[in-house]
């Protein structure tokens, strides 16, 4: 086994990081954390980020038995969310080495069990491992997971009664959480209650205004399409920092254009089409609900490319030259072109966060919206096509484009659609570093293949 000072700079390689991954070490630290009578059965590896020479992040789901029967049967099964992080030795240690108040808390509510501790440092590892609810900076976390406190708070925005199951959706310690009840019991038929919700955790108040604006984007829609919809927060919790959202019917649309062969069906092409529809919408909001919004900058952009990349650069330096290669000439090219005024723009629109039912859209999904170029939107959702599709120029790609462009009203020889094929290959790049998992097989062959169907359509332009 390869040292931790070897993997963390990147010098052994992906073979290196994944061996880290997939290590023993980390079944070994889980099952130490548990109480006696549990039993860990398997460590699911869900998702990990490595930046190199500071710190490799893994999240697992840990899925436990019960050896003993205690309040249940033998062999039930429960899973826990948990993140590791190493870092290189001698790093300075900025995580929590004690559970605290915070730990008293969360035992205290009974959300603890079966774990007997909830965080483990392990300095001959340079590892550091906790587990959902902890988290100290966002404390309110453990209340927003008890059961108890959750029928209470619910109970003030749903007309019906129920005990509530919750489970942690997303679980990123210092980053964000998302959590999802379901009520054990169904809402009577006078009830109009959701039988799911989910709450978006942040870590202060500085995500409130992000309610308010949701609401009007949600109000100034309506008004202005039949067809589309924004889902709308239920309710802002001011004591826990945390917005509310009701279950609504519709699938991602990236569920269909995955599950579609290479001749997209009907419905999922009018889907693209009302998509690109509703788009065009959204970049002519008004100025009440583009005020106080950031900008989205190429030059801002460009660098978070490099950060989210930074893997690539040390494991893979061929593909990594081919990245900035790209990056230069797309900055060059899309300085050349003529430009608009920045305009609303949702700031993450991708087929996920396109919920369809039928001929109904719902929008989710606009805590990253901004002041940007609006061909900014129209690149990353092209991106996301060509993720979708696996080629931009295939059969299925370009039927989805094409679908998506009549849709938002573009015509091949606009400017703006010139300006969103450099988005596109922008976010199409940094789509990649984030959606190739670095614990997948192939990960490296997987990557430049990628990059290099990114990269394709701007040496096209420039040709």
């Amino acid at each position: 086994m390869p040292t931790i000072a070897e993997i963390m700079c990147g010098e052994r390689g992906i073979e290196g990081v994944q061996q880290l991954l997939t290590a023993d070490s980390v079944r070994d630290v889980v099952q130490s954390m548990l109480q006696p009578t549990a039993v860990l059965q398997a460590c699911h590896l869900r998702r990990a980020k490595f930046k190199p020479g500071r710190k490799l992040t893994a999240y697992y789901d840990a899925e436990m038995s019960s050896a003993v029967q205690t309040n249940g049967p033998i062999g039930l099964t429960s899973v826990r969310p948990l993140a590791v992080t190493w870092t290189p030795p001698g790093t300075p240690h900025k995580l929590a080495i004690t559970e605290g108040a915070l730990g008293i808390e969360i035992q205290q509510r009974g959300l603890a069990a079966p774990f007997a501790r909830l965080i483990c440092d392990r300095p001959d590892a340079n590892m550091h491992v906790q587990m959902a609810p902890f988290d100290p900076i966002y404390p309110h976390l453990a209340r927003l997971m008890d059961p108890d406190y959750a029928r209470e708070m619910l109970g003030a925005y749903i007309d019906y009664n129920s005990h509530w199951n919750v489970t942690p959706i997303r679980y990123r310690p210092r980053q964000r959480h998302v959590l999802r009840y379901d009520a054990q019991t169904a809402p009577p038929s006078t009830a109009a209650a959701p039988q799911a919700l989910f709450a978006k955790v942040y870590a202060d108040a500085d995500h409130q205004p992000f309610y308010v604006r949701n609401q009007r984007i949600a109000d100034w829609l309506a008004a202005s399409s039949s067809t589309v919809t924004v889902l709308r927060p239920l309710a802002y919790l001011p004591a826990d920092f945390t917005i509310l959202y009701a279950q609504v019917n519709g699938e991602p649309l990236s569920d269909h254009l995955a599950q579609d062969d290479q001749q997209r069906n009907h419905a999922t092409l009018h889907n693209l089409t009302q998509s690109g529809a509703a788009l065009r919408t959204l970049h002519q909001a008004p100025a009440d609900i583009t005020q106080g919004l950031p900008t989205i900058r190429m030059e801002a952009e460009l660098k978070a490319i490099r950060r989210t990349c930074e893997h690539i650069a040390a494991l893979l330096p061929e593909t990594w030259r081919r990245v900035e290669s790209a990056l230069r000439r797309a900055a060059d090219m899309y300085g050349a072109l003529p430009q608009e005024a920045p305009t609303f723009v949702h700031g993450d629109f991708k087929a996920d966060h396109v919920l369809t039912a039928g001929n109904q859209l719902t929008l989710i999904d606009f805590d990253s919206c901004a002041l940007a170029d609006p061909a900014y939107d129209i690149g990353k959702f092209l991106a996301d096509l060509v993720w979708w599709s696996g080629d931009a120029y295939s059969v299925a790609g370009a039927q989805m484009s094409n679908a998506f462009l009549a849709g938002y009203g573009l015509a091949e020889n606009d400017v703006r659609l010139q300006r969103a094929r450099i988005w596109q290959t922008l976010i199409g790049i940094k789509m990649v570093a984030h959606r190739v998992r670095i614990f997948d097989a192939q990960w490296g062959a997987r990557t430049d293949a990628a990059i290099q169907n990114c990269v394709a359509g701007l040496y096209e332009m420039s040709a």
